[in-house]
């Protein structure tokens, strides 16, 4: 796993949201880590195709990688402070320059102490305490997934209603896809679902 102190210390996406806890009273058991006046810290953070974890960058790419269940996603993590981990819901969209959201998805998710004192998910090698952001294939969308820009949006709750957000503009890519051709058809502009992409 990368070094967690040396990647996100000089990470920029940070957003802040008001604490809406219960005041000076400790949250119920779970996995609280800051400061209980501070309002709630969210970083974005990815998977890579490796199994990593690495920052979400304004303007830089993300890879589109192959789920279980099929199609294309985008696995999207968040690093959290002043906010129980235990769990948090995780609310994630991608939305065109337009405005118009392309793809959402809801999740709990539970996020473990890093070394550095964030929150970040539990085996950030698998697949559970991401968001699987579905991206391809999208009937009847506008313009490409892959190569375009696309505003990425995370918002999270935990027990006590404390809630932050966080977004970056990224471009999704099939680079790094397991059938790179195969990914660019079934997320081009206008792909007709059940097409063959062979």
């Amino acid at each position: 796993m990368i070094r967690a102190a040396r990647l996100f210390g000089s990470l920029g996406l940070v957003a802040l949201a008001a604490c809406q806890g219960g005041g000076a009273q400790p949250p119920p058991a779970g996995c609280f880590v800051g400061d209980l006046a501070a309002s709630p810290a969210l970083t974005l953070v990815y998977q890579t195709p490796d199994l990593a974890l690495a920052p979400v960058t304004d303007g830089g790419s993300l890879p589109l990688i192959v789920p279980p269940q099929g199609g294309e996603v985008l696995i999207i993590g968040v690093r959290a402070l002043n906010i129980d981990g235990c769990p948090l819901t995780m609310s994630t969209s991608l939305a065109l320059p337009s405005g118009v959201v392309a793809a959402f998805e809801r999740r709990p998710v539970n996020l473990q102490p890093a070394r550095d004192g964030w929150l970040e998910p539990v085996n950030p090698a698998g697949l559970a305490n991401f968001s699987n952001l579905p991206a391809c294939p999208i009937a009847g969308l506008e313009q490409s997934i892959d190569g375009e820009r696309y505003q990425l949006t995370v918002e999270v709750e935990d027990r006590a209603g404390r809630t932050a957000q966080a977004s970056a503009t990224i471009v999704p890519t099939c680079d790094a896809a397991a059938v790179p051709a195969t990914c660019r058809c079934l997320c081009a502009a206008g792909y007709v679902l059940g097409s063959s992409c062979s």
